[in-house]
């Protein structure tokens, strides 16, 4: 059986001793699970991750100029892109 309150004080949690058992069942059934996941032999198996590349190729690109930049900024002041204050 899983020690449902030593759990709770390393996570820093509190669980009262109404939802203890409840919890305890919950985490017996993922741990559970996780035991059937690791039995299985997935050697074999194929990877989507490895079978195609869902990004876009890496292309150099020439910088923007400044100019660029503040001409598309929202706000602006003095050729600086304007922000809101964010320090008191």
């Amino acid at each position: 059986m899983i020690d449902v309150q030593k759990l709770a004080d390393l996570a820093r949690m509190r669980v009262s001793e109404n939802e203890q058992e409840g919890v305890a069942k919950d985490l017996e059934t993922i741990v559970g699970f996780v035991d059937v996941v690791q039995s299985r032999d997935v050697s074999a198996a194929k990877t989507t991750a490895q079978s195609y590349n869902v990004f876009r190729e890496d292309a150099v690109a020439p910088l923007a100029s400044a100019h660029d930049l503040i001409g598309i900024a929202p706000q602006t002041q003095d050729h600086f892109v304007k922000v809101p204050k964010v320090i008191e």
